[in-house]
């Protein structure tokens, strides 16, 4: 942002072209009375496209260069909130100011991060590189294309999970959907029913010897019908 002419310090937030409705986070920047800044508070917006949309998590780590390499050292603090909530159905709405949830707080010298971000090593390793590189001038990684489309949080990763029923993973999902959203977990849910198919499918009753008379065969038959009735996919 570059000051413009001379004109007093405004009290009013300034807002630049965005799309709060479909934003997944809003940020709020306090701007330093530094006889430059002819601002008080500059408020943005951040939504994801593509991949980006289905992880709410993933999101935050890119989307946060912005506001803090580019207005941390002209502010004394930024906030960042979660814009939207997500309803049971998985659609997403937008929350009034005073109800959205406290994310991360930014200020020139250290960061804090909360709620369903607080104690997450990979968006807290994230942010202590953006931080290394403001202070002494490192190289801040970054995001390249071709690692959108790879699990990026480890606790996602297929192969740290072997569920013992359906039931089970769907618990596991639904604990996941606060941080990462309801797009996200739905199509990991069918990934990992792709690589335990077996949850989703009745277990065969054990072969019984051959030689069974008219009645074994026949409590066979029903045993087998029982199983398959309270075992099949829901």
């Amino acid at each position: 942002m570059t000051a413009l002419g001379t004109s007093p310090r405004t009290l009013r937030p300034q807002k630049f072209k965005s799309d709060p409705k479909n934003s997944t986070f809003r940020w709020e920047c306090d701007m330093t009375d530094d006889g430059i800044n002819r601002v008080s508070q500059i408020e943005g917006y951040s939504k994801g496209i593509g991949f980006e949309l289905t992880n709410k998590a993933e999101l935050l780590i890119k989307k946060l260069e912005n506001p803090l390499l580019t207005y941390l050292q002209k502010s004394d603090e930024i906030r960042i909130y979660e814009n939207l909530i997500e309803l049971p159905s998985g659609q997403t709405v937008m929350q009034s100011k005073d109800r959205q949830k406290l994310l991360v707080v930014l200020t020139r010298k250290q960061f804090s991060t909360h709620d369903w971000v607080q104690g997450d090593a990979v968006i807290e390793h994230r942010l202590q590189e953006l931080y290394d590189h403001l202070e002494f001038g490192t190289v801040a990684a970054t995001v390249t294309t071709g690692r959108r489309k790879n699990v990026w949080f480890d606790e996602l990763s297929h192969t740290k999970y072997n569920f013992s029923s359906l039931d089970e993973l769907n618990t596991f999902c639904r604990s996941m959907v606060p941080k990462y959203g309801t797009a996200c977990m739905r199509k990991w849910h069918i990934a990992h029913l792709a690589i335990q198919p077996n949850l989703t499918k009745p277990k065969e009753v054990i072969n019984v010897p051959s030689g069974l008379t008219a009645e074994q065969e026949a409590a066979k038959n029903a045993l087998q019908g029982l199983y398959n009735k309270f075992n099949s996919p829901h």
